[in-house]
This record gives C-alpha cells, sequence and structure tokens, in this order.
C-alpha cells in the first residue's frame, strides 16, 4: 500500500512450527522452569502490585541497581530491556536510522538487521567466511556493528582480535551476549576502556523466555539517552521489574540448568555424531548440524513430534538444521527420530 514506507521487511521473520509435539526443540529456551516456590513468592509480589498504576521511576531504579548488582555491573551502565530483541532495537535507535550505516554478518540472529529496517537503518549483511568467522576488513565505514557472540544460528564464538578490530573503529559496537549463561564468555570487563561498546543480555535462553527481560550495557551516557528514547519505566510491566529486582533469587537456578545443558549438549552432540551426522561445536543451548536432505529429515521429525528448527532459508545454511538441548527424555526421542529419518533418507 502507498501509505506503508517502501522497503519493509514482508512476512514472518521467525517462523516456527505449529502443532502438538512431544519435544519441544526449536527455540532455544530452558527444558526446565523455575521452582514453584520461587514463582510463588514473585507471584506474591506480582498480586500486592497496583494494576492501575504505572511502574514508577523509584521502582525501576530499585530494580535496576538490583539487577545491576546480579550481573556485576554498575547500575549506571544498565537499562532493563524487553529482552535481548529490545536492546538490539536500541541501539538502532542510538546509532542508526536515517542515512546511517550498520553492518552484520549472515548466518545470525536475524532480529540484528530486522530491527534496522524498522529503524529505517542503511543495513548491509555480509556473508561470513569458512567456519562463520568473520572478516575485520569489512568493518570501517559504519555507524553501527552488531555481532552475536556466541551466535544464533552457529554456535560458535568469535575471535576476541576481530572484535578488537570492531571496537577500533568510530562505530557503536554492539555485542549480543543473549547466551552468556552457558559461554561464560563477556566483554563486560572492558567497557572502560571502550565508550563505543554495548552489550545486550537475556533471561530468556535460561529459564525464562514467557517473561521477556533483557538488559542493554554500556556507558552511563549512552544508557541514559537510551532510557529517555524508551521512557523508562514505562516500556516496562510490574511483573519485569519484580523480576529484575528478585535475580539474584533467580541466578542460582540458571546456574545449575545451564551447567546441566552444557553436559547434556556434549552427550547430544556425541550421539548425533555416532549416527554420522555432521555437527558444530557450540557454546549455547543448541547444536546446528548438516545432513542430507534436510527438508525430508525435519518433516519426519516434525510428523514424529519433535520440533527443530529448519535453518535453509539462511544464506549459508541451506543443508543445516538446528535443535536445542532438551531434558535427556527429549533428547533421547530426537536422536531416536533422527536415526529413523537418516534411514529414510537412505532407502
Amino acid at each position: 500500500h502507498q501509505y506503508i514506507r517502501c522497503q519493509l521487511p514482508e512476512g514472518d521473520p521467525f517462523p516456527v512450527a505449529s502443532g502438538q509435539c512431544v519435544a519441544k526443540l526449536d527455540q532455544n529456551e530452558s527444558p526446565r522452569d523455575l521452582p514453584d516456590n520461587l514463582k510463588a513468592r514473585i507471584t506474591s509480589r506480582l498480586t500486592s502490585s497496583a494494576w492501575t498504576r504505572y511502574p514508577q521511576p523509584e521502582t525501576y531504579r530499585l530494580a535496576k541497581s538490583s539487577f545491576a548488582e546480579a550481573l556485576g555491573v554498575d547500575p549506571d551502565c544498565l537499562a532493563i530491556t524487553n529482552g535481548c530483541d529490545g536492546a538490539i532495537q536500541g541501539v538502532h535507535f542510538l546509532a542508526g536510522g536515517g542515512k546511517r550505516r550498520g553492518l552484520c554478518f549472515t548466518p545470525t540472529y536475524p532480529m540484528l538487521s530486522h530491527a534496522g529496517y524498522l529503524a529505517g537503518t542503511n543495513m548491509r549483511t555480509v556473508l561470513a567466511g569458512p567456519d562463520y568467522q568473520i572478516d575485520p576488513s569489512e568493518f570501517h565505514g559504519y555507524d553501527l556493528i552488531l555481532l552475536a557472540n556466541p551466535n544464533n544460528p552457529t554456535g560458535t564464538l568469535t575471535e576476541d582480535c576481530v572484535i578488537e578490530k570492531a571496537l577500533d573503529t568510530d562505530a557503536l559496537v554492539f555485542l549480543d551476549e543473549a547466551y552468556f549463561d552457558f559461554s561464560q564468555k563477556t566483554w563486560l570487563p572492558l567497557l572502560g576502556k571502550y565508550q563505543n561498546l554495548c552489550i545486550g543480555r537475556s533471561c530468556s535462553k535460561a529459564m525464562m523466555a514467557g517473561l521477556r527481560i533483557g538488559a542493554l550495557i554500556s556507558n552511563p551516557k549512552v544508557i541514559r539517552v537510551y532510557e529517555s528514547l524508551v521512557t523508562a519505566p514505562y516500556h516496562l510491566s510490574h511483573l519485569q521489574l519484580i523480576v529484575a529486582e528478585m535475580y539474584a533469587e533467580v541466578l542460582p537456578h540458571v546456574k545449575t540448568i545451564t551447567n546441566e545443558i552444557r553436559h547434556e549438549r556434549e552427550s547430544l552432540r556425541t550421539g548425533m555424531n555416532v549416527l554420522g551426522v555432521e555437527t558444530y561445536a557450540s557454546a549455547t543451548n543448541f547444536i546446528l548440524f548438516k545432513v542430507n536432505n534436510p527438508e525430508f529429515i525435519f518433516r519426519e521429525l516434525l510428523n514424529n513430534g519433535i520440533r527443530i528448527r529448519n535453518m535453509q532459508k539462511i544464506p549459508g545454511l541451506q543443508s543445516h538444521l538446528r535443535v536445542t538441548v532438551g531434558k535427556p527424555d527429549e533428547n533421547s526421542l530426537f536422536l531416536d527420530a533422527l536415526a529413523n529419518a537418516i534411514d529414510g533418507v537412505k532407502s
């Protein structure tokens, strides 16, 4: 239509399968929930909140102070966001839009570029090289550089020297650390050295995908401008602020489940390798793998109630699928269904 601005993306950028399943392994969620007693304390706090009232600035300050302390960050360097997506959108508002230029690499999390289209950033997406490594010679001439570390959907970490070269440019550099709980790799200690560094964090990958809580972490000036843009605290709900304030109680459970998932990830990868499947080492809670006839295998798994992610439409991943690490029984169901699907390809 003529009233819709040009060059907006069309269709669903994040397609997922629907219907009932026996193993939901397609969206990199935690296979385990928070304990019922902790959820009860959170919901009790929510019940006692006045739902007729907006969250107040003092409530936001208390929540972000507690959240920042749990994450090991100065509160002045952190803003609470609607998941890591809120942080991604935020850096496009801060450094993109208009005629400003943004750079990201594919394959990666589609929101890095999708948010650019929403903000009107002049985005360039470059195909990553062998083993999905990034060529730093591409970095110059941009206002915003976006990197996921670890990367999704490859599960790989970017070399430190590459990120340092990005930070040595005049661009605002955004590092999506949504999978930090699994990788334990962060650039937080270098916030003081690089004023152009922004980091995104998420509570979604480790236990709380349904609550949409994340953080944008940068120098205090960037955070102040971001909070002004989103009119903090009015971009958040009472529930998000309560959980952020109580995150120190959540964190021990996050650490327990991420340790379990890392162990299960390696067991799952071993089982896939036994089947002759080419897998990629991962610093996340998922495994990217390459197969013959991925469309057939994806459909066979889906027909057996196993939901994984089909990556074929992403440049560079035409023969790839991605599976989230689930509970041991879900992983076993996946391996059995995958073995049968591979036999079906051969027959």
